[in-house]
């Protein structure tokens, strides 16, 4: 049987209709389309989740239209499935394609339009790489004016059922066992629609003025002072070209100009990724990963599942079990104190980040990490040590984040929750000032070593 012409469309994190260059520009040939969404193999358990149901809502979308989705896990029998089913004509895509899908195509007259992929700047500061910040931001704003405007909706033309996948469907696994994710689900709303609709109601909002306090209410654990698109962000059911064209002309506004800071943070994260491939698992400055670094299994497990007898990073940790994300601000005093005092390797911590965050993106995982550690580009120095009690006294001062995820604190006054507990709690696993010095000793020394070297 003769296989049928079409144009395939791959993706990967690009999960929408809306400002999707790939799509639009394979809607406008006379060819159908088939849509084929590829796992990422980099992050764990809770991203993966993440993925399978927004790739369930987006086939739900293009069945509507006429469009075929198969899911690959990325391996060879998937993608020789694929070509030996189809006479792929063309292919359009914005992420790298799997080299093992390259392979299955050899021999094949296929053409290849690449675009962009979810970002703003993927295609400026190629040529050199900008190792701080702050020169990246000011660059980035004079430019601002050059990224191009959203993309409308595609119109599929050439939409229709002569060819039916429906008995050789590749099915989109589930995660089996018991569901740890049901928290999740009742926390999360998935998929391109959730997204627009979250975005919509964070932008707009008159009641709260949302965006407006973004810069005021941002670092207060307690509120909903942050827009929580980072996963839809992640997984490009939002085009970040969208958010940036609706916000970037409102006059002189401070949380408008923090919360586009944001955005240009997270491409800064892709940048330095792209100009150093190994940033996500090795330290910019090499003496960190010379360190002897402690190896405790059970101290770094009672970090990962909160029970470290400190409040605020058990609460952070403990949020980040249930629901899969956790508050910045949060994250940034987890990881000091698991580096800083407990003396673990921020290797450790970014793993672990990444197989329990449902926004987990590996090059903003390892920035974060790589920031917080000093060890990394444009890094807050080794030497800043947050104190997560004064952290938790001024960003959480009623105790409303802990108690909301500490349930053995709820009864505790509030003036208890900044200091250490005692018998009220588990017992603090660490001396902070005693770790923060061992911590300090060990960095000058390695740095010693170096320059002795």
């Amino acid at each position: 049987m003769e296989r049928p012409k079409i144009s395939l469309v791959v993706i990967k994190n690009d999960i929408r209709l809306h400002d999707n260059p790939a799509l639009f520009h394979a809607a406008n040939q006379n060819l159908p389309i088939v849509v084929m969404c590829i796992d990422e193999k980099l992050t764990g358990s809770a991203s993966r989740w993440w993925r399978l149901n927004a790739v369930q809502d987006f086939r739900k979308v293009l069945e509507g239209y006429g469009i075929q989705v198969i899911f690959s896990e990325n391996t060879l029998v998937d993608c020789k499935m694929i070509v030996r089913l189809f006479e792929i004509i063309e292919i359009y895509y914005s992420d790298e394609l799997p080299q093992l899908f390259l392979k299955a195509l050899e021999n094949h007259h296929t053409l290849f339009h690449k675009f962009r992929p979810n970002r703003l700047f993927s295609n400026f500061f190629i040529d050199t790489q900008i190792k701080v910040f702050t020169v990246f931001a000011k660059k980035a704003f004079e430019r601002i004016s050059e990224i191009d405007a959203p993309l409308p909706l595609p119109q599929f033309n050439n939409t229709h059922n002569s060819y039916c996948l429906h008995n050789i469907m590749m099915p989109i696994p589930q995660i089996k066992g018991v569901k740890w994710w049901r928290e999740m689900e009742n926390f999360w709303k998935i998929g391109e629609k959730a997204a627009l609709d979250k975005w919509k109601s964070f932008r707009d909002s008159i009641h709260d003025r949302s965006i407006l306090l973004y810069a005021k209410q941002r670092d207060i654990m307690s509120v909903d002072g942050t827009s929580l698109l980072s996963p839809h962000i992640h997984f490009g059911e939002i085009s970040v070209r969208k958010i940036l064209h609706e916000i970037k002309d409102i006059p002189e506004e401070q949380s408008v100009h923090r919360f586009i800071l944001e955005l240009f943070w997270r491409e800064f994260s892709y940048h330095t990724l792209e100009h150093m491939p190994d940033y996500y698992y090795r330290s910019k400055l090499e003496y960190f990963d010379k360190v002897e670094w402690e190896d405790d299994e059970l101290i770094i497990k009672k970090w990962q599942y909160g029970k470290t007898g400190c409040p605020i990073v058990d609460a952070g940790m403990r949020q980040l079990w249930r629901i899969g994300w956790m508050h910045n601000r949060v994250r940034m005093i987890v990881a000091s104190f698991l580096i800083k005092n407990l003396n673990v390797k921020w290797q450790y911590g970014a793993a672990w980040f990444l197989d329990t965050l449902v926004d987990a993106d590996v090059a903003s995982n390892a920035f974060g990490w790589q920031w917080v550690s000093g060890s990394g580009v444009s890094a807050s120095p080794y030497f800043r040590v947050m104190n997560p009690f004064l952290q938790s006294q001024k960003f959480d001062k009623n105790g409303e984040y802990i108690r909301r995820w500490v349930d053995e604190l709820k009864p505790v006054k509030t003036k208890h929750l900044h200091e250490t507990l005692n018998e009220q709690y588990i017992p603090l696993i660490v001396d902070l000032s005693k770790g923060k010095s061992i911590f300090l000793e060990k960095i000058k020394h390695a740095m010693i070593d170096r320059n002795t070297n």
